[in-house]
């Protein structure tokens, strides 16, 4: 099973379960999302650590807005999948809120 079924599997049993994702499925899902260093979504993925805006680091990640489809870019453009990951972050992202750098975040993976 590859990191994006593993991350797959975690959202759906998320759902079901009506809980947030997991620390080490958000790192997941940014870290294959992530613009590369320098960017909020890469911080996160490297960190765990949230700017005051939650919204920010989603941006980050799937945007930029495309105002003509509505949508975010990336999330425009992606699986059914893919979208419920990328909004199980969103959610998970609102339900940390702003946050420091995490203790052993690098040593979270599914």
């Amino acid at each position: 099973m590859n990191d994006l079924d593993k991350i797959h599997v975690e959202v759906a049993s998320a759902e079901h379960e009506d809980r947030a994702i997991s620390d080490a499925c958000a790192r997941m899902i940014a870290s294959l999302w992530h613009g590369g260093q320098g960017t909020l979504g890469y911080s996160f993925a490297a960190t765990g650590a949230i700017p005051d805006d939650p919204s920010r680091v989603w941006q980050d990640l799937f945007g930029p807005w495309n105002s003509r489809r509505g949508k975010f870019e990336a999330f425009a453009d992606s699986s059914s999948q893919d979208q419920c990951a990328m909004s199980a972050l969103e959610i998970y992202l609102h339900g940390a809120g702003p946050r420091e750098p995490v203790a052993r975040w690098s040593d979270t993976w599914l």
